[in-house]
């Protein structure tokens, strides 16, 4: 007989409920919290290596003061509750964010250009 953890149990709980009821099977005894120290679904190499939102945002500058949430989230062009979140550990940037924040961090300037071209993008749409 199988044993399901109750609902909402973690992936950990699951994977050594699998363990103690099917020691004999490989995929189960593959499944240990090592593969999974960072999480069930992000190697443990990509979340060693997430950027801190708000250190990034603060190396940007609207003349003496760091941007605003709302800037650098426009600059991005993502929703500044993303960015909210980001920074308040409530949730982590994966994919094409992460990617784009990681290049944003190694190159300052790529932030501005991408700026000015949202800011030029604005501008046309309110003319037209």
């Amino acid at each position: 007989m199988k044993y399901f953890p109750p609902h909402g149990a973690s992936i950990s709980e699951n994977q050594a409920a699998n363990l103690r009821n099917d020691r004999h099977t490989t995929e189960a005894a593959a499944m240990t919290d090592a593969n999974y120290s960072s999480g069930p679904n992000m190697p443990a190499s990509i979340a060693r290596d997430i950027p801190d939102v708000a250190a990034i945002r603060q190396k940007f500058r609207n003349g003496y003061l760091p941007l605003t949430q709302q800037a650098f989230a426009d600059g991005l062009g993502i929703p500044v509750k993303t960015l909210r979140h980001w920074e308040q550990g409530k949730r982590k940037p994966t994919g094409a964010a992460l990617v784009l924040l990681r290049l944003v961090d190694r190159e300052p300037a790529l932030f501005e250009k991408m700026r000015k071209s949202w800011d030029q993008r604005e501008m046309i749409k309110q003319v037209g």
